[in-house]
This record gives structure tokens, C-alpha cells and sequence, in this order.
């Protein structure tokens, strides 16, 4: 009797634990909302908000509560199915060639490896480029139903071209500047301490820089981030602080600083004519191979031949040079400069020329012309999604966890 009592109540258990399962499984596979009739279930919002709550807590250290994120990611989901299902009515298509493209394109954006995205993401390959696809999709189905109203009249580009004119500021600066050897940190802090009369004449006995001690006029975005950085804080006639550069160590003297007017010129892009040897070859010999060309003893192709190294053409915008040259350049023509090191070689270039550019110019009104581009494609956006709902049946099932 005892014996069948015993398996009476394991079958009853069993019953329980089938019965539970089925409720659990069925609970997962409810629906959360229906856009158009295709649903989205509770567990794919689950999973949506867990992928929130895992790159928030990566990104920011905090947790946010699954109810918190509830109804924001369900709207999200709910205007993703939206445009998914117009992409898909308008016939869009995206292949693997332009998947790679778009993901090699955000690697170089955040300047990260594929492996930093995917840890950065909390995300597999796979998982990364269906993302990138679905993007893909919804920008392809954004453009090409509001190819026109994307258009940017001219008159919105000349209003923010004059917006950014008047609100920009910009300055330049007549300053001094002398580079010493790391083991002339004495030397270099003594300069620091002298008064604006005084730093000329010392520095020139001082400094180990190529450049001449007076660098002349320089608009502010033809130096080094950290000596703007100083000059900001400074008044005419004081002397900077030392600063520490891959190169050596730098102190400034700002003579005096005037503001930058529209018809004034500006470096455009820079063309330098560019060694790069092996990372092995060893400092001191590329230090005085820099001499011998201000000198004019060498020539580029010889020091390419003795060092194994190539010779190539270096054209930027000032703005997208490397960070380790462009900490160390003035932009003045005829500049020589290095050596830098940057990724597994070594570098030492002459500037042989400077576009000169207009504050308003060519390259002013392309970024107001991107500025007027990116607000009314937000503003557009907005529209369509709404006219989207507009014309969709949207049933929300679940409002709330």
C-alpha cells in the first residue's frame, strides 16, 4: 500500500512539473504587442530589455530594473517592426558585401577592433551583423521614401554657414616656444619661470626644436591640442607651464592673440612628403638623420635606402592626422618633423604644402550643409515613423510587465 502511495505522488509530482512547464513555455511565447498582425512575443522583449540592461550597466556601471525599461523598449520594438515591414513592402535589400562595409565602417568610427565591438556590445559576430543588417534595411527604406524632402535648399546652408561664422570665435595666437630633452627638466622648468622679456634670448640658447623659437601668428588649429589648451588660460606675456610631448619637453610664451575674421586663411589640407623605416631602427640615428636633412646633406631617398625604408605622399585635413604627429606640428611649410611612431613604423616627414582656406570657404559650407542635412533627416524621421502608425494596425497586449 505504502509502494503505491509512493508512486501515486510521483505521478502526481510528474503532472505538476509537465503542467508548469507547459504554463512557463506558454507564458515565453505570449504576446506582448501585434504591429500589423505580426507579434512580438514576451520572450523577444525580454531578451530586447536584457541586451539593455547589459549595455547600460557595461557602458554606465548601473543596473536598471526590467520594469523601468519595459515600456520604452516595447515602443522600440513596436516602431522597428513598423519600418522592418515597409522596408520589406518597398522590396529592400541588403547582401553580405555591404554588411562587412557598414560594420568595417563602425569599427573605424569607434576605433575599436572587431573583438572590442563585440565585448564592448555584449554581443556574437552574428548577433552584430544582423543588427547592422536590420539598419541597413530601415536606412535603405527611410531614403527611399523620403529622397526629396532630404534635399537641403541652399538658403537653410547659408543661414547655418552665417550661424557658425558668428558663434565659432575663433582666435590665433603670436607665441614662442622652445623644446628641451627629457633630462632637461631644470633647464625647462627655469623657462617657465622667466619673465616675458627674458624668454627669447633663452630660449634660443635652450631649445633643441627644428622649428625657429618664434612660431609667428598661428590660427589655433594649427597647434598642438595641449598648447591650446595652456594658451586659453593665458594673458599676453605670460609663459606656459611645461609640457610634457613624445618629443621632449615644451614651454610656451604667448606674445599676443587676436581674434580669427571671416577672409582670413586657415590650413586646408596638408601635404607632406613621408619616411617610414622599420620600428627597430634606433632613435639617436633617426634624430640625426632629421639634422642632416634640415641641412640639406641628405635627401629623402637616401635615408629610404640606408634605413630600408619606403617613401610615400601624406595628404590631411589637419584635424584627421594622427594624434602622434599632429601633437608635434605647427603646419608651417617646409616643416620637418619626427620621428613619430605609429603602429609598427616609424616616421619622419617635411611638409612640401598647405591648402589655404577661407573661414566660410568650400569646407565651412560643407559642414553647415551636414548640419542642416542631419536636423531635418531627424525631423523627417520623426514624420515618417508617425505617419507609419498612422496607417498601421497596432495592438498592444501587454502595457506593462
Amino acid at each position: 500500500m505504502r509502494s503505491n502511495r509512493r508512486r501515486l505522488s510521483a505521478f502526481i509530482l510528474l503532472l505538476a512539473s509537465a503542467a508548469a512547464a507547459r504554463g512557463q513555455e506558454a507564458d515565453s511565447f505570449r504576446l506582448a504587442a501585434s504591429v500589423n498582425g505580426d507579434p512580438i512575443l514576451t520572450h523577444e522583449l525580454d531578451e530586447r530589455i536584457a541586451y539593455v540592461q547589459g549595455n547600460i550597466e557595461r557602458a554606465e556601471g548601473r543596473q536598471v530594473a526590467y520594469a523601468d525599461l519595459y515600456p520604452r523598449v516595447l515602443e522600440i520594438m513596436i516602431e522597428e517592426r513598423l519600418v522592418l515591414q515597409r522596408a520589406r513592402d518597398l522590396g529592400s535589400q541588403v547582401n553580405e558585401i555591404q554588411v562587412t562595409q557598414a560594420v568595417e565602417r563602425l569599427l573605424q568610427q569607434r576605433q575599436m577592433t572587431l573583438e572590442q565591438l563585440l565585448e564592448a556590445n555584449g554581443v556574437d559576430e552574428e548577433r552584430l551583423r544582423a543588427e547592422v543588417r536590420k539598419d541597413l534595411l530601415i536606412e535603405n527604406a527611410f531614403i527611399r521614401d523620403n529622397r526629396r524632402e532630404l534635399a537641403v535648399a541652399p538658403d537653410e546652408v547659408n543661414q547655418r554657414l552665417r550661424l557658425r561664422l558668428e558663434n565659432e570665435r575663433l582666435r590665433e595666437y603670436l607665441i614662442e616656444h622652445a623644446i628641451l630633452t627629457a633630462d632637461k627638466r631644470p633647464h625647462a622648468e627655469a623657462l617657465s619661470l622667466l619673465a616675458s622679456e627674458d624668454f627669447y634670448d633663452a630660449a634660443l640658447q635652450e631649445s633643441v626644436s627644428t622649428n625657429p623659437v618664434n612660431l609667428g601668428w598661428l590660427h589655433e588649429r594649427q597647434m598642438p591640442a595641449a598648447y591650446l589648451e595652456q594658451l586659453e588660460r593665458m594673458q599676453p606675456g605670460d609663459v606656459s607651464p611645461v609640457m610634457e610631448f613624445s618629443n621632449g619637453l615644451h614651454v610656451i610664451h604667448m606674445l599676443a592673440r587676436r581674434p580669427v575674421v571671416q577672409g582670413q586663411v586657415r590650413p586646408g589640407k596638408v601635404t607632406a612628403k613621408m619616411l617610414r623605416v622599420p620600428a627597430d631602427v634606433d632613435d639617436e640615428d633617426l634624430v640625426e638623420a632629421v639634422s642632416f636633412l634640415k641641412l640639406g646633406l641628405v635627401g629623402f631617398e637616401e635615408l629610404a635606402e640606408e634605413f630600408d625604408g619606403e617613401i610615400v605622399t601624406f595628404e590631411r585635413l589637419p584635424e584627421n592626422m594622427p594624434q602622434e604627429i599632429r601633437n608635434n606640428l605647427t603646419l608651417r611649410l617646409g616643416e620637418l618633423a619626427g620621428p613619430f611612431v605609429i603602429g609598427s613604423t616609424k616616421v619622419i616627414l617635411r611638409i612640401t604644402a598647405i591648402d589655404q582656406m577661407v573661414i566660410g570657404s568650400e569646407r565651412y559650407r560643407d559642414l553647415a550643409l551636414n548640419e542642416v542635412f542631419a536636423t531635418n533627416r531627424a525631423t523627417l524621421r520623426r514624420k515618417w515613423i508617425e505617419h507609419l502608425r498612422s496607417i498601421s494596425a497596432i495592438e498592444i497586449i501587454r502595457a506593462e510587465p
